[in-house]
Order: structure tokens, then C-alpha cells, then sequence
């Protein structure tokens, strides 16, 4: 079992570096912009919704803070209005400005050109089984839960 969990590790550990997703600085798809900022720039172009701070954290898989700095962070470039909520002037709704949404959809066909290439590079025969595979981790880390060691 320990050589499967080592294995198991060093592809992961093997395939994001290689992707890209250590860099600060640009996108894996070579935009000048973290990562955190294109994949909440992503969500916000693809849906008609304006969630709150919290609501955008919780799509992302971050905390309330991590999500406040984030937002912070792209209203300071414009990218982003907040907005008080109706209900609760405490929380923020979050909207793109025009040149986010700009840079939204860039950085979504600039995406998609890079899962084209990577697809594009599995043999056909097995493209399937990559993404079964890619589907069966994604339900493991739902299902799991830290130790308290």
C-alpha cells in the first residue's frame, strides 16, 4: 500500500508542477495573473449569479479571509466591483467590471486552449480512463477529512 500512496503522490506532486500551478506570477496558461484571481474571474464570467465574498470562497474551495483578500485584491484592479447585499450590508456581492469580464473570457479561451493541448496529447484510447480517473480523486477529496495528528 505505501508504494501505491508514494506513487500516487509523486504523479501528483509531478503533474502540478509541471502544469504550472506553483507559479505566482501567471496562470499555467501563461497569463499574468494568479491563479486564485483566473479561476474566480472564470466562475464569475460563467455564471449570471453575484455571489457574495462567501458564496465565491466556497466555489473555490477557500476561506472567508482568503476569499476577502482575493476580492480585495481584484476590486483594486478594477477587475471587480463589491457591492453591499440587499439583506445584509455586511456581505459584499461580487461583479465583474467591463474589462474583467474582458479578461475573464481571455483567460477562459486561454484555459481551454491549454486542456485542448494536454488533451490532445493522451492517446485517444485513453482519454476516458484520464478522466474517470481525474472524476475518482476529485470524489476522494470530497470524501476526505484531515487527521488530527
Amino acid at each position: 500500500m505505501t508504494d501505491r500512496v508514494d506513487r500516487l503522490r509523486s504523479a501528483t506532486h509531478r503533474f502540478l508542477r509541471a502544469f504550472g500551478v506553483l507559479e505566482t506570477a501567471h496562470t499555467p496558461c501563461g497569463l499574468p495573473l494568479a491563479l486564485s484571481d483566473a479561476h474566480a474571474l472564470q466562475h464569475l464570467v460563467s455564471t449570471r449569479e453575484k455571489p457574495t465574498v462567501t458564496e465565491l470562497g466556497r466555489v473555490l474551495g477557500i476561506d472567508k479571509s482568503n476569499a476577502t483578500r482575493l476580492c480585495q485584491r481584484l476590486a483594486r484592479r478594477e477587475l471587480v466591483v463589491l457591492t453591499p447585499c440587499d439583506l445584509d450590508g455586511r456581505a459584499k456581492r461580487v461583479s465583474l467590471t467591463r474589462e474583467g469580464a474582458r479578461l475573464a473570457r481571455r483567460v477562459s479561451r486561454a484555459s481551454r486552449d491549454r486542456f485542448a493541448q494536454l488533451l490532445a496529447g493522451i492517446p485517444a484510447a485513453k482519454r476516458a480512463q484520464v478522466l474517470e480517473s481525474l472524476d475518482l480523486l476529485h470524489e476522494s477529496l470530497l470524501s476526505w477529512t484531515p487527521s488530527d495528528d
